[in-house]
């Protein structure tokens, strides 16, 4: 298998009323777009660059990785980092409300935080 173009791309308009490109770091063509023979709406333009912006995310993956459901690795990277801030949280409701306006706010903040979460999850 061959290997993909490497580095972030940017969505540039032509300035004409169908055609767009892709443009790798360097400033050269990387994928040429006619969209649909019609002008081109502003969903589309939106579209293209969502797409330069996904590719540009996950410029450092492997794209085995990408084929073989990133998604549920990504979430459970997430999904421990949610574990260790709700962990924090956790010890924030126990702060002492006494001890300064800054500590009452701290404390209130990490209590709302949680119930939103709870109440998401």
């Amino acid at each position: 298998m061959s290997a993909h173009t490497k580095g972030r791309i940017t969505f540039r308009e032509d300035g004409e009323a169908n055609l767009w490109h892709m443009a790798t770091e360097d400033g050269r063509w990387w994928l040429a777009l006619l969209s649909n023979g019609e002008q081109t709406s502003e969903r589309q333009i939106a579209n293209f660059r969502r797409l330069a912006a996904c590719w540009n995310a996950c410029q450092n993956i492997e794209t085995e990785v990408l084929e073989q459901h990133a998604l549920g690795v990504i979430a459970a990277g997430m999904s421990q980092q949610i574990s260790e801030m709700t962990a924090l949280l956790e010890q924030a409701t126990h702060i002492n409300p006494y001890g300064s306006v800054e500590n009452a706010a701290v404390r209130d903040t990490a209590q709302t935080i949680l119930s939103k979460y709870r109440e998401e999850a």
